[in-house]
């Protein structure tokens, strides 16, 4: 892996955002609009009031930040509050100006300069608006009522060698997942395993405080082993989408091969391995700077939200998962708490992992996954003893899909968008990377 040291020379630009004199002039200007409209007193005050605030609160970040990356969370902040509360009123209330949406737009057009979001898109690609993502939230939570009164015998099959997918977030891991889904003697809940680890009050992380996603042995009581174990039961489902539990109960298998991917599991090793003792595990690490890269991109789309808020964070909401010492970050950039992610959760992996025996875990590099995919996944078929078949062979034949959680089309190089950014950090990980570097 190439050294990084020379990107160290680039100069960062400022970050694009308006000056506290700026923002000042842009309230000013809608102080004299409104001087002329016919406002009731109420909401006239209620507006001065939010308009006062919001100004007092972006010359204390500009005052602290200035156009630093440092201060772009807190910005984002802002700006997003301008746009949800702030805005409308100001486009109901002087709908008649044609200048109010020219005061407007500087401010809340920030946020799309800053790093536009891509839409979010279903299991075939399409674009789906805010309300499609509500009535789906809607769907799921429906199902997930309808799964809590399930049958309290419920038979549970035998998790027999459970494969679990630890790494990094966005290291690659759906496409990995994606594709070993389509073996045929592997079972998954089709997604990943956040609302049902969490979904257990002694799991989630508020009952620690919030201080990570970490868990360990002493987590695995036989009480959430079983309730863990009822949980996925009830989601299973084989690679045609069949659920375990639509299967007549005389023709439900008695073993299973589980496969599950979480990235918050870089950090539950331990805790995994206690629950299912003949557990495999598939370490798949990216090269740092794409890694991290798309760990940046993931943070400025906000659709990777994990808690919102977070207690003791003083920002709106924190992406990805929670690792230790994440309290430490409350002013750093963007790209040096992705890469703080991307350090602690492949330190987690490395150490926990190595303290294993050789035999439970094998290693993957994105890179391989993507060039050589026939080779990568036969490896992976047998370290964990997979039948393959003439559906997986069609797949293998093929470059590997688009994983369903993609934010932008792949391409060579595409981190380079941020190597000023990159280039502030990656110096700080190199034992690591060097590491990665001749993992096998």
């Amino acid at each position: 892996m190439c050294r990084t040291n020379s990107l160290a020379q680039v100069p960062l630009n400022d970050l694009p955002v308006l000056t506290a004199t700026e923002i000042e002039e842009q309230v000013a200007a809608i102080y004299g609009l409104l001087e002329n409209c016919s406002l009731p007193q109420g909401q006239l005050e209620q507006l001065t009031e939010k308009l006062a605030e919001f100004q007092s609160q972006w010359q204390a970040v500009f005052a602290k930040f200035g156009q630093n990356y440092r201060g772009e969370l807190a910005y984002r902040d802002l700006i997003g509050e301008f746009s949800r509360k702030i805005a409308p009123l100001l486009q109901k209330w002087l709908s008649s100006s044609v200048a109010i949406q020219e005061i407007i737009n500087p401010i809340t057009s920030m946020l799309s300069t800053l790093s536009p979001s891509p839409p979010l898109r279903g299991k075939d690609g399409e674009m789906l608006s805010l309300m499609q993502r509500k009535r789906l939230l809607i769907v799921k939570k429906k199902h997930q009522s309808q799964l809590e009164v399930e049958d309290k015998n419920l038979s549970i099959p035998e998790f027999e060698k459970p494969i679990f997918i630890v790494s990094a977030p966005r290291a690659g891991s759906s496409l990995l997942f994606e594709t070993l889904a389509k073996f045929p003697d592997l079972w998954t809940i089709g997604d990943e395993s956040h609302e049902i680890i969490e979904g257990i009050p002694a799991l989630h992380p508020a009952a620690r405080n919030f201080s990570s996603n970490r868990l360990d042995e002493g987590d695995a009581t036989p009480e959430i082993s079983a309730t863990l174990r009822k949980g996925f039961t009830q989601q299973l489902q084989n690679r045609e989408e069949v659920k375990y539990l639509n299967i007549a109960e005389n023709e439900r298998p008695n073993k299973i091969r589980f496969l599950e991917k979480t990235p918050k599991n870089a950090l539950r090793v331990p805790f995994l391995m206690a629950l299912f003792p003949d557990a495999l595990f598939i370490y798949l690490y990216r090269d740092a700077r794409e890694n991290i890269s798309s760990l940046l991109e993931g943070w400025r789309s906000q659709r990777f939200i994990s808690y919102q808020p977070l207690p003791g964070w003083e920002h709106s909401q924190w992406s990805f998962l929670l690792v230790p010492g994440w309290s430490s970050l409350q002013e750093s950039s963007l790209v040096e708490i992705a890469a703080y992610q991307w350090k602690m959760a492949n330190s987690y992996l490395i150490e926990d992992l190595q303290s294993l025996n050789p035999s439970c875990w094998c290693s993957v590099n994105y890179r391989d996954l993507i060039e050589h995919p026939g080779q990568t996944i036969n490896h992976i078929a047998q370290f964990a003893q997979l039948h393959q078949d003439k559906q997986i062979e069609q797949i293998l034949s093929q470059p590997l899909p688009i994983a369903q959680r993609t934010l932008s089309a792949p391409r060579q190089e595409k981190w380079r968008k941020h190597e000023r950014e990159l280039a502030t950090v990656l110096p700080d990980l190199e034992n690591i990377i060097d590491f990665l570097q001749y993992l096998k």
